[in-house]
């Protein structure tokens, strides 16, 4: 089986700055891919070239065996990779349904022209039976119809999550999904990235959450100055003292 996604010297520049230099990763159906690095080590810069939020310089990336270099976010979306954002994209006046409604039906787009033109929309359809399993799934039912903006940091993350899920996506890339969440949000997330990944979904995830990424993380991708310093199991990666340097500036 091909790999969900993969980066084949993947390269990015800003105004003559490398910020990804030739970087390779390889992430699997069913497995959960975290990279880590210090800040400004280009992670969020890679998530853009491989969601296709902004094009890589060189190099090539590959969803599920084909070539998708240059493809724009909404394609690759299409295709079935989905991205999460540092930052919620949640529109906080709607309520925490209609954000996702919103999400499963510009999955659907053929599904709002038909509606515009009058005609019968089965995609709509399986828009609402798609919302109505991903709150379940992640236990937003009793908050459905509350308005996201009132909503704690920690339920917003899943809101945001939920928004990528309706998107029904096969690779789902998450940057920094944890940020906010307090110990008992965090294990709770640990367990539903767990679920994700037996669904045959690709999850690959930007983390500064050490704990978590030891716990969660099957594959651990170490970034440093654009570059991958180290890959490889997560008890085997962190407890490597060159990687802890790289990571604290200290070996131990």
């Amino acid at each position: 089986m091909s790999p969900a996604l993969e980066a084949r010297g993947v390269s990015k520049s800003y105004d003559g700055v490398l910020i990804v230099d030739h970087v390779d990763l390889v992430a699997e159906v069913g497995r959960i891919t975290v990279i880590i690095g210090p800040n400004g080590a280009g992670k969020t810069t890679l998530f853009n070239c491989l969601s296709g939020v902004e094009p890589a310089d060189a190099g090539a990336v590959w969803h599920r065996g084909d070539e998708v270099t240059g493809w724009s976010s909404d394609a690759l979306a299409r295709r079935g990779l989905a991205r999460t954002f540092q930052r919620s994209s949640v529109f906080p006046t709607l309520s925490v349904a209609d954000n996702l409604r919103i999400a499963a039906e510009n999955h659907r787009r053929r599904g709002i022209l038909r509606g515009l033109a009058g005609l019968p929309d089965p995609g709509g359809r399986r828009a609402v039976v798609v919302v109505g399993a991903v709150l379940a799934d992640l236990g937003l039912t009793d908050v459905a119809e509350v308005r996201a903006g009132v909503l704690p940091s920690g339920t917003l993350r899943l809101v945001e999550l939920g928004r990528a899920l309706c998107g029904e996506p096969d690779t789902l890339l998450l940057d920094e999904p944890a940020s906010g969440l307090d110990d008992t949000e965090t294990e709770e997330f640990h367990q539903l990235l767990h679920r994700l990944a037996a669904r045959d979904l690709a999850v690959v995830m930007v983390e500064h959450d050490l704990a978590l990424v030891h716990e969660a993380a099957d594959v651990v991708y170490v970034m440093v100055s654009g570059s991958v310093a180290a890959s490889g199991p997560p008890g085997e990666v962190l407890g490597r003292i060159d990687v802890r340097s790289l990571l604290f500036g200290r070996t131990a």
